[in-house]
């Protein structure tokens, strides 16, 4: 279980880091949400009959900023990348380098791939221990899930609830504790 909570944590901090650092980061969402490979989408066409300078002006800044976010994006996912495979333990590493494609995508800086095949390996569920052990360990990690204090503010429990017994015990009785109040 540990293991899918620091993948989400550590893909929440990548898309924290995107956003803070890196140029266009807003073209660079769908990657830490949706694992899709982000699309810039281009400009429409100029008819062939216009004339209005303003027009033509406007789509010539259009294409430039599209050129302009395309090489920021490429830089982007490149960067990225690289990001990702630095966080990689060095067992990730080697799980992710014996797959058959490992080669062709990392050589196209392939994020989408990376973060998919990490999370496969992550959550993988048959090949990492024996499998009654790990639905045994599910099974008690879910009936053992409990909500904090703050979720009952009325309760007569919640901070503070084991002084308050110990004052409500006769005196020289042995608590649950194992101290004589």
């Amino acid at each position: 279980m540990r293991r899918q909570e620091a993948f989400l944590e550590d893909l929440e901090a990548l898309g924290e880091y995107i956003a803070k650092k890196l140029k266009y980061p807003g073209n660079m969402v769908s990657l830490t949400k949706d694992f899709v490979k982000p699309e810039i989408p281009k400009p429409t066409e100029l008819e062939v009959s216009e004339t209005d300078r303003l027009v033509i002006a406007i789509w010539e800044k259009k294409v430039s900023a599209y050129c302009t976010r395309t090489d920021y994006l490429d830089s982007n996912l490149k960067t990225a990348y690289a990001i990702i495979w630095g966080q990689c333990s060095e067992a990730m590493k080697a799980k992710l380098t014996s797959l058959d494609d490992f080669e062709a995508k990392s050589h196209e800086s392939d994020c989408v791939w990376i973060l998919k095949e990490i999370k496969g390996i992550t959550y993988r569920f048959e090949g990492q221990s024996y499998i009654y052990l790990s639905l045994n360990n599910a099974r008690t990690s879910y009936y053992a899930y409990t909500q904090g204090a703050e979720a009952f503010p009325f309760s007569r429990r919640g901070p503070g609830a084991l002084w308050r017994r110990h004052w409500r015990r006769p005196r020289f009785t042995r608590c649950y504790c194992r101290c004589l109040v």
